[in-house]
Order: structure tokens, then sequence, then C-alpha cells
């Protein structure tokens, strides 16, 4: 596996795991379950933590 093809796996990761957790939250709000709003807002943090972890490497 090449470094572009690398980087381009993990941007598309990044970019999943934001649209779902997005997705999931504004469900949540919507149909008023905390748990799965909750849910939503951890994908998008896992998204977070896993661009600044790549950025540094």
């Amino acid at each position: 596996m090449t470094e572009s093809a690398s980087r381009d796996w993990w941007l598309r990761l990044q970019i999943g795991l934001g649209l779902a957790g997005g997705a999931t939250w504004f469900i949540g709000a919507v149909t008023e379950q905390d748990f799965v709003a909750g849910a939503g807002c951890g994908l998008i943090v896992a998204a977070v933590v896993l661009r600044l972890g790549r950025t540094r490497a």
C-alpha cells in the first residue's frame, strides 16, 4: 500500500465517521433519544481524534 493510498484510506474513514456521527446525532436529536444522540457525538469525536492523530504522525 503506497503512502498516498494509505492517506486516502484514513481520510475516507474520518469523513465516513464524521458523516455517520452527524446523521446519528441528528436522528437522535429529532427523535429525542439521548443515547442515540450521544452515540453520534461519540462518532464525531472519534473522527476528530483520528484526524488529530494522523496530523501528528
